[in-house]
């Protein structure tokens, strides 16, 4: 996990510096170097862009994004409280959205599926959009910051029927 600094984040350019890491022991953070000893600039994409200039407006004098209340880093298990109290916000809303329509109440509640994730699957989620949309592999592998390109293309990108049915009509397309 990156511990998320303002300092690391330049909105005017559009990257966030990733130049270290964050593992626990006994509950407590430890900073560390990253995994390949590296630092690389992540961009920001538009969809978070206007979100952390926001929570950098409004916490002026804190130095991380995910700060606890005497501004230092979360310990493992206030993270991971946040973590289930926006999973729960989440959920919430999505159950108040399926119930607004013409299903009954009990069909909901029988149907839905509660969104879980952990902060490290958002990783792989990130590298999912990644591959999804179309970046190069090579970009990214740079974004990624893994040295070695085959972790990417065996843990991270996950492939579906559709991913498979587009590559099978580009084949075709090629050949026709």
């Amino acid at each position: 996990m990156v511990p998320l600094q303002y300092k690391d984040i330049n909105l005017e350019e559009k990257y966030i510096l990733i130049n270290k890491a964050v593992t626990f022991q006994k509950n407590q953070p430890v900073v560390k170097k990253t995994k390949n000893e590296e630092t690389r600039k992540v961009p920001i994409f538009d969809l978070i862009y206007c979100r952390l200039e926001e929570l950098k407006s409004i916490h002026k004098s804190n130095e991380y994004i995910f700060a606890n209340t005497l501004n230092k880093m979360m310990s493992e298990t206030c993270l991971k409280r946040k973590l289930a109290y926006v999973l729960k916000k989440i959920n919430a809303s999505l159950k108040s959205d399926t119930q607004e329509g013409s299903v009954s109440k009990e069909k909901v509640e029988d149907d839905f599926e509660e969104i879980k994730f952990t902060l490290h699957q958002l990783r792989h989620t990130y590298a999912c959009i990644l591959h999804k949309a179309g970046i190069d592999i090579k970009q990214a592998q740079a974004w990624m910051g893994h040295k070695d390109i085959k972790v990417l293309l065996n843990i991270y990108t996950h492939l579906d029927s559709q991913d498979n049915q587009k590559s099978l009509e580009k084949v075709n397309q090629f050949l026709a």
